[in-house]
């Protein structure tokens, strides 16, 4: 970014040589527009911007993004204004004319503290929040509100909603903010295991009778905490008997192998009500866990802002992890995004995302021909293409290429040159759209 376009293209292009991605920006508005759009990871400033000081910019852009690489550059190094870049963040403040070397060597230093410090980042919202839970939409802004009020207790909680939607996560979330945080956390998955299993593995998180395997009665042996079970709705009549014992105090007196204090969240992705009526589950079981139900609702109705936020974080994740790849989602797969129906949910969005993300590693974004193929992979149909669509996105791009490759006489390294894409991915189009060789066999 500086104020003089022969120095943005010629600093540019000599790093653009040296293997970086280079977007330019020779204002202010244009660089700020540039960052917040995303997948910036460093950037080199010149102090004198023709709409505003590039001391200032730097230190708006760093209270954006405090993981940014920038690198000042100055006519002539004065001390003040050095040692206030410095304490605002900037890696380097270099004088020009710039030696790329020194330059190379500022971005390099400071590109490597930025990737730690995303990854860092990333991998604490990761943990926190797995399935976009914490995003501002009124739904989950209700689901927070109930999920603070429940933390403060150790009362049966049954999370309901659909697969996908994060009901293992909220269950910790309610664990983790309990007065049994400090306990263990033990998680039955009902639905993937036989009957036979699922009282296996019960028996082994709560019971302390005799002759129980070792290992076994981790919250028996630390004094209580929270066992999860997901997918309560497939629990044998047995196991309900069991599960019965944990949450009845009347029932739980007549067996000496319950722990006392053992707080249970159960998930299901049914109603159990009609589970009752129907005959397959016991009304006590569904009378003590339903006191306290905890709705989750599912990713489509939690509005296109959330899907769009969640998919940018993902799309960012696998960007910092990978350390290449697409940096966003372009306007038009946004769209198809925003659009589809999402029955798994949060899950599934993750899914297809990584999916695309993979087939899109040498562009600056998924586009709709990368989702298009791995929202099918995944279970999703995506809307019928109109010929507009056709005509701007597979179709435009195949002829395209055809035709430089006919132009170039079949020789690749100059139609990717003229193509704008490196050789690598001038053989994967070739292969994706089928295109024959136009060399004389």
């Amino acid at each position: 970014m500086d104020d003089e376009p022969v120095i943005v293209r010629v600093v540019g292009g000599q790093l653009v040589a040296r293997g970086y991605e280079v977007s330019e920006a020779t204002t202010t508005a244009a660089a700020l527009e540039r960052v917040t759009a995303g997948g910036v990871d460093a950037i080199v400033l010149d102090v004198v911007m023709p709409d505003g000081s590039g001391l200032e910019l730097l230190e708006q852009l760093l209270q954006l993004d405090r993981s940014l690489t920038i690198v000042l550059l100055t006519g002539a190094i004065e001390t003040a204004q050095t040692v206030r870049a410095l304490r605002a963040g900037a890696e380097d403040v270099l004088t020009k004319p710039v030696d790329l070397d020194v330059l190379s060597a500022a971005i390099d230093r400071g590109l490597a503290r930025t990737l730690l410090m995303r990854s860092k980042r990333l991998a604490d919202i990761e943990v926190r929040d797995p399935y976009g839970l914490l995003d501002d939409s009124a739904a989950m802004r209700r689901v927070r509100r109930t999920v603070d009020a429940l933390q403060r207790s150790t009362s049966p909680v049954l999370i309901i909603g659909e697969r996908g939607t994060g009901k293992g996560a909220v269950a910790q979330l309610l664990h983790q903010g309990s007065p049994l945080a400090a306990k263990p956390f033990a998680t039955v998955a009902c639905g993937a295991r036989s009957a036979t299993e699922v009282e296996r593995a019960l028996l082994s998180a709560v019971s302390l009778e005799a002759g129980a395997s070792a290992g076994s009665g981790i919250l028996a042996k630390a004094g209580g905490g929270t066992l999860f079970l997901s997918d309560i709705e497939v629990l044998a009549p047995s196991t309900q008997s069991l599960l019965l014992a944990l949450l009845d105090e009347r029932v739980r007196a007549r067996h000496s192998w319950v722990p006392s204090h053992v707080r249970v969240i159960a998930s299901t992705t049914r109603d159990l009500g009609e589970e009752v009526r129907a005959g397959r589950l016991r009304p006590e079981v569904h009378q003590h866990l339903g006191v306290v139900p905890l709705m989750l609702p599912a990713l489509r109705d939690r509005g296109p802002d959330a899907i769009a936020a969640l998919a940018k974080r993902i799309v960012h994740r696998q960007r910092v992890e990978i350390a290449e790849g697409p940096f966003g989602v372009t306007d038009a797969a946004m769209q198809l995004l925003v659009a589809a129906d999402w029955p798994g949910n949060a899950h599934q969005l993750r899914l297809v995302l990584e999916d695309a993300f993979a087939r899109a590693v040498d562009a600056e974004a998924i586009a709709p021909q990368h989702l298009r193929g791995a929202m099918e992979r995944h279970g999703l149909g995506t809307p019928e293409p109109t010929g507009a669509e056709d005509l701007t996105l597979e179709a435009v791009e195949r002829a395209h290429i055809a035709m430089i490759l006919r132009r170039t006489g079949g020789n690749r390294s100059e139609a990717a040159r003229l193509l704008g894409i490196t050789r690598t991915t001038l053989y994967k189009k070739i292969a994706d759209y089928g295109l024959e060789d136009p060399r004389p066999a």
